[in-house]
């Protein structure tokens, strides 16, 4: 079901007063979620729901965040947002067999949205804006991506959070 980007700016406040302090991973192991670093992934992070299903009519649903183990901390912190962004964000199981349609560009957005707003907190946002720091700046200086920083600033304009000029 897509959300709107208010709606995911909720999920992830409400997250982050839960597990206050708490590291990317301690939220991941504490939601049961399996994290695996595998070496020669070919890609970045994935996300993948899966129900197995015994015999007798027993079935468990396990959801499980594969993260490349080269990756930097900088890089893996983005991709371990942007996972969990998945995992908390969809309710369905992922067909191992689905093939990639235009919903997913829906998907993958609404998880950069997701770990745009964990990674960068509305008032050191606030205070890049206030400054004057241009958005590949603010990117730098806090080690994201530029688009998550062009996802922040849109969703506080959305928000109507107050900007000083």
């Amino acid at each position: 079901m897509p959300r709107s980007a208010s709606s995911i700016r909720h999920i992830v406040r409400n997250l982050k007063l839960e597990y206050e302090g708490c590291s990317l991973e301690d939220i991941i192991r504490d939601r049961k979620i399996i994290l695996l670093y595998i070496d020669d992934l070919e890609v970045d992070g994935a996300y993948g729901k899966f129900d197995i299903h015994f015999g007798n009519g027993v079935s468990i649903s396990k959801q499980f965040i594969f993260i490349n183990s080269k990756l930097d901390y900088y890089k893996k912190r983005c991709v371990l947002a942007h996972e969990l962004g998945h995992a908390i964000l969809l309710q369905s199981t992922i067909d191992q067999n689905y093939k990639p349609v235009i919903a997913d560009c829906k998907i993958e957005m609404q998880a950069e949205i997701f770990a745009s707003e964990f990674l960068l907190d509305d008032d050191s946002t606030l205070e890049y804006i206030n400054l004057g720091v241009t958005n590949i700046n603010q990117a730098k200086e806090q080690c994201v991506p530029v688009k998550y920083v062009d996802l922040k600033r849109k969703n506080l304009v959305c928000a109507k959070v107050k900007i000083a000029f």
